[in-house]
């Protein structure tokens, strides 16, 4: 059985984004079924979505949208403000200690 391939960093938090996106104008089991499909869980964006897709709760929506437009990267795991140069690193640590 075949490892499965390297990850892209960058391709990781374009996909966290593009699921967070994805979730706002569709049902939350289709976001669930997204973060899956691309095997990243974000516990903090997911703590959003679920704010996000609350009803009853007048103005939350717009409170989101607007720390979206303000703060975007607050919406995330800090996690995924980190440089790949260490992401680099380890993966070349990993291939010459084989």
């Amino acid at each position: 059985m075949q490892p499965p391939a390297l990850r892209s960093w960058e391709n990781t938090i374009a996909h966290v984004h593009e699921c967070w996106t994805h979730a706002k104008s569709h049902a939350k089991t289709e976001y669930d079924d997204m973060i899956k499909l691309h095997g990243i869980k974000d516990n903090i964006n997911e703590a959003w979505v679920e704010k996000y897709k609350q009803r009853g709760k007048p103005g939350q929506k717009e409170m989101i949208d607007e720390l979206e437009q303000t703060s975007f990267h607050r919406l995330f795991n800090p996690f995924l403000n980190l440089k790949g140069e260490l992401f680099q690193m380890i993966k070349i640590a990993e291939i010459t200690a084989e």
